[in-house]
């Protein structure tokens, strides 16, 4: 296994400096999704009627809840691919919307209209894909508007986070049915290397047992017998990428697939593949 700061002659990586870290895009490919997150929120909310029915709090009244503007999206996305096949989304977002509740009557008179902004302070991966919080802020309280403020609280809430979630598992299969037709190379995975690692020992047990055979057919003695197993594993990447794999959260869950939870700092919890 090559030591630190050294490595196979071949590899050209020294020479190329930073340009030698994933050549080719031999280990993984990363690309920014946010652009994408943004397109597909601006259509999928902006100007858009979210939802449209018998408002619960007042019996008897049709209400309707237009998001009438995304008025924020920031943050950042990417999509990481790792040999084309194994494909993960990381997000992290903050977005506010701004809404506008009107409940009528069945003769078409409006009983109760407001306006306010739905605000999603943290959107990520982190969470369960509908675990994010969403405030909301009603522009004006009062008797005339307690109907609408109710609606867009209780009902419009609800809407707003299926929609959002309708969204994010929109970009996760587009992203997955991407990968499924190839991509770049990638660093072995975590089942993967385990596999190697288990394939390795068994042939190491395999190799003792045909020595014990041996001295037993040539008149020798096993019994008392000690032997020591050493297993090298090469990972053919930078250390530092290995060291990032332990220490940089998005990186590990690209990697393991599943949440994780790392520090930096001794003492931290550390915990893969969700537990």
């Amino acid at each position: 296994m090559a030591k630190f700061e050294e490595a196979d002659p071949r590899w050209k990586v020294k020479e190329l400096g930073q340009q030698g870290t994933n050549v080719n895009n031999w280990h993984w490919t990363e690309n920014d999704a946010f652009p994408l997150f943004k397109d597909m929120f601006t259509e999928k909310l902006d100007g858009k009627m979210l939802l449209q029915g018998v408002a619960d709090a007042v019996p008897g009244l049709v209400a309707d809840l237009n998001c009438w503007k995304l008025d924020k999206i920031t943050g950042e996305a990417s999509v990481a691919k790792r040999k084309g096949k194994k494909v993960i989304v990381i997000y992290e977002l903050e977005v506010t919307v701004k809404w506008e509740s009107t409940l009528k009557n069945v003769a078409g008179e409006t009983i109760s209209t407001s306006k306010g902004s739905y605000i999603m302070p943290c959107i990520d991966t982190v969470e369960e894909i509908d675990g994010f919080e969403i405030q909301v802020k009603c522009n004006k309280d009062g008797k005339e508007q307690d109907a609408a403020n109710a609606f867009a609280k209780k009902q419009g809430q609800a809407a707003l986070k299926a929609a959002i979630v309708a969204i994010i598992r929109e970009i996760q299969e587009a992203a997955a049915a991407s990968g499924a037709q190839g991509g770049g190379a990638a660093l072995p995975s975590a089942d993967k290397a385990l596999s190697e690692q288990s394939d390795s020992l068994a042939k190491a047990q395999e190799k003792e047992k045909e020595k014990d055979k041996d001295k037993k057919n040539s008149g020798g003695s096993s019994s008392g017998a000690k032997g020591k197993i050493t297993l090298d594993v090469e990972f053919n990447c930078p250390p530092k990428e290995i060291f990032e794999c332990f220490t940089v959260p998005q990186k590990a869950m690209a990697f393991t697939q599943s949440k994780v939870v790392l520090g930096t700092t001794a003492g931290e919890p550390m915990s893969l593949f969700d537990g």
